[in-house]
């Protein structure tokens, strides 16, 4: 009987395909079994270049959008393009804003009910989406400060028969005289931050240069209305 070198690679043809599958079978469900991998965020009252691991997840613009409709999905694509761009920092803004109100002003603030808000004017929403996008960050800059001061006052236990002094939340756009040192100091951490997303963000060059070239007290880039300094 002549031997086929043909015929032979024929006969085994199934059994190498069947091999292949199982192979492929097996590596897919080890795979699975791999733990997930997980972002990264904030840690809550800490420098924000320390982080903390947390579950992945996927985009959703939680926090509270208040405004038309208009002003609501300019806010929700302007988050997205953060998500998208950098998850640490949109995680960022989660952690120290609760909602983002379409007002007649541009700044942050803590209202009544003790939340941390930032108000955007239509002025400033409707600028570009990553202009939004960068104004959301330097605003959630000052949250972070202002809470983080905050908390660090609310750790100090009085002594015995000694009053707990309650300090009111201070604009801070609109600073006493004697801390305008570090207001400066503060809105100089706001635009390098807000700086640092538009580079992120892929944001038209001539919106980074207005940043880059700010001057040190030009606060109109990222305040309007009643929350701008006179």
């Amino acid at each position: 009987m002549k031997f086929s070198v043909k015929g032979a690679l024929l006969a085994f043809l199934p059994l190498i395909f069947i091999t292949a599958a199982v192979f492929y079978y097996v590596r897919e469900q080890k795979n699975e079994d791999k733990t997930p991998k997980k972002n990264v965020l904030f840690k809550l009252n800490e420098n924000p270049k320390e982080k903390i691991e947390t579950e992945d997840y996927k985009y959703k613009a939680s926090l509270e959008i208040k405004g038309d409709d208009k002003f609501k999905e300019q806010i929700k694509q302007s988050l997205k393009l953060i998500w998208l761009s950098d998850k640490d920092s949109f995680s960022f803004i989660k952690k120290y804003i609760f909602e983002i109100r379409q007002e007649n002003k541009t700044c942050f603030y803590i209202d009544s009910d003790n939340k941390p808000v930032i108000g955007i004017s239509d002025d400033m929403a409707y600028k570009s989406l990553t202009w939004t996008a960068g104004i959301i960050a330097h605003n959630s800059w000052h949250g972070y400060k202002e809470i983080a001061k905050k908390e660090k006052k609310e750790d100090k236990i009085p002594l015995p028969g000694e009053k707990k002094e309650m300090i009111p939340f201070q604009n801070l756009v609109s600073p006493p005289p004697q801390s305008f040192d570090e207001f400066l100091n503060s809105e100089k951490e706001a635009y390098d931050f807000q700086l640092e997303i538009l580079e992120k963000i892929g944001a038209p060059k001539n919106e980074i240069k207005k940043i880059k070239n700010r001057d040190p007290k030009d606060f109109s880039l990222s305040h309007d209305g009643s929350c701008l300094v006179k």
